[in-house]
């Protein structure tokens, strides 16, 4: 039987990855479940999302400063 991967779209490229490949934002950061958007882990596309506001449409709430520091620090790791 084969397995199924779950494939999530980056809000700003709009590219079909992984999800384990992506950085999942939350609209809710302290809980850390709801609604949820999925990001690559490229400088570019964090750029792109957050000059577009592609955040706040795919959360459907205003994206504050600690989710630009979150995603920051998450792509930040990548590159480690």
């Amino acid at each position: 039987m084969i397995k199924r991967i779950p494939m999530r779209t980056c809000v700003a490229c709009r590219s079909k990855k992984e999800q384990k490949d992506l950085i999942r934002v939350y609209a809710d950061l302290n809980t850390r479940s709801g609604r949820g958007a999925y990001l690559c882990r490229d400088e570019a596309c964090f750029k792109k999302a957050k000059k577009n506001g592609a955040f706040n449409r795919a959360l459907r709430c205003e994206v504050s400063e600690d989710h630009y520091r979150y995603l920051e620090e998450e792509i930040a790791k990548g590159k480690r």
